[in-house]
């Protein structure tokens, strides 16, 4: 029973303070506010995300170049074993 008032408790703690609506203490951004926050940000930032996009780049065209290029190898040589050139 003492389990079963506690729990009846808890639940409803729980359910009282998931209603609550907290106060923010910064007001809300203006648009202009928001713009520069965001051009700040994105000023500070953007070389290394650009860096970061180069070497992956590179990494991934190494890796993608090459079984590309091996496919299309394949696919070759199955066409000309396939239909061999008329000898003249």
């Amino acid at each position: 029973m003492k389990k079963m008032v506690l729990g009846i408790l808890v639940v409803g703690s729980l359910a009282g303070t998931s209603c609550v609506k907290v106060a923010s203490e910064q007001p809300l951004l203006t648009n202009q506010q928001l713009k520069q926050k965001v051009d700040s940000i994105l000023q500070k930032s953007l070389p290394e995300m650009q860096e970061h996009a180069r070497r992956d780049l590179q990494l991934r065209m190494k890796i993608e170049v090459k079984a590309k290029a091996d496919s299309i190898l394949k696919a070759q040589q199955r066409a000309d074993t396939a239909h061999p050139a008329p000898k003249q």
